[in-house]
């Protein structure tokens, strides 16, 4: 139902409808009575009318604008909710609106359009991001198949459009993965709270080798891995491929399958997984099959998801402080806390049964 059937079925104007509607009411202009002002409200529940937000956000051109919430459907929301539930609280708290929207691979853009049209100016990541680099992050700019050139085309094409997006917008990403592109990346209107990527892998495979946990196995990060072996890793085939395309907990068993197979022709003592909830489906196909964790195969996560004490075997992981980060980037839209633009800080290592 419209304001115009609204206003027709209470014989009432247009105006006194959308005045009501929009509780003013008691502004001197209009003076409506408090029981008429009810009336046409009631009316107006009980027939299914639901206001445009969008339109009235745009004629409040003096109102505070809503700040964007965004996630990485790829990533998964289960990791980053936590740390969203927190940013949503505390919005409420102090009355501020908050949009939340979720965005697909190479899509981070539209997102941002989508807040940047309903004038967005702050906006919160959540998501493991990295800036196209061919020195940092050679492996994600390979154009070697018709497929890849198309998806390297709309990697770089995202990028383009979220930097000329980021100059009237500030994006705070929780997650980021330095270091920063040798071109210095986005100039503009980009927070980074995040870790340096590429000396935390080989760190800790090192140090589970050193701690005579080895031969280590790893899943791709950043697609350098093959630069340590065999410096670290036995072998190639001991860094494994995955997909992030359906139930964590799922290709955590799947991925526990092919390990193992791998395991027969190349043993390893320890894997390092980074994601939590696929390490513990690893955990728990291993322990199906006979195997015993961490006597037989070591399991290290990454994140410390709200479940991870909690897995058939508690998952000894890492804290990557998405929930500060996000803290930071709320004192900074909240209350103009001064940030530094970048917050580098390595994660913590917390130990438990795995």
């Amino acid at each position: 139902m419209t304001i115009k059937e609204i206003a027709k079925a209470l014989n009432l104007s247009t105006t006194t409808v959308s005045v009501c509607l929009s509780q003013r009411e008691r502004d001197p202009r209009y003076l409506i009575r408090a029981e008429k002002a009810e009336l046409v409200r009631a009316f107006a529940r009980e027939h299914g009318y639901v206001p445009d937000l969008t339109a009235q956000r745009l004629r409040a051109s003096d109102r505070i604008p809503p700040v964007g919430i965004v996630f990485s459907q790829h990533e998964g929301f289960e990791k980053f909710f936590p740390a969203i539930r927190m940013a949503m609280a505390r919005l409420d708290e102090h009355g501020r609106e908050y949009d939340v929207i979720g965005y697909a691979a190479f899509r981070l853009n539209k997102a941002l359009e989508i807040l940047r049209g309903i004038r967005v100016q702050d906006v919160i990541l959540f998501g493991s991001l990295y800036e196209p680099c061919p020195v940092n992050y050679p492996m994600a700019l390979i154009r070697d198949t018709p497929e890849n050139i198309k998806r390297v085309d709309e990697y770089i094409a995202d990028w383009n459009a979220c930097e000329s997006l980021l100059k009237s917008m500030t994006m705070y990403v929780t997650d980021y993965y330095f270091p920063r592109p040798v071109s210095g990346g986005v100039k503009t209107g980009m927070v980074r709270m995040g870790a340096n990527l590429l000396e935390f892998v080989p760190d800790v495979l090192r140090k589970i080798k050193e701690s005579g946990m080895g031969p280590v196995a790893t899943v791709r990060w950043s697609g350098q891995e093959h630069t340590l072996v065999p410096e670290i890793i036995d072998s190639p085939e001991l860094v494994f491929t995955i997909e992030h395309s359906a139930s964590r907990y799922d290709e955590g068993r799947l991925l526990a399958n092919q390990i193992l197979e791998v395991r027969k022709e190349h043993y390893f003592r320890s894997i390092f997984i980074g994601n939590d909830a696929m390490a513990s489906g690893v955990i728990a196909e291993l322990c199906d099959r006979g195997f015993s964790v961490p006597n037989d195969i070591a399991v290290l996560g990454w994140g410390n998801d709200e479940p991870s004490s909690c897995c058939r075997v508690p998952l000894s992981t890492y804290k990557c402080f998405i929930d500060e980060f996000t803290g930071k980037a709320l004192d900074a839209i909240l209350h103009k806390v001064s940030i530094p633009d970048e917050i580098c800080r390595q994660y913590e290592y917390i130990e438990r049964k795995s």
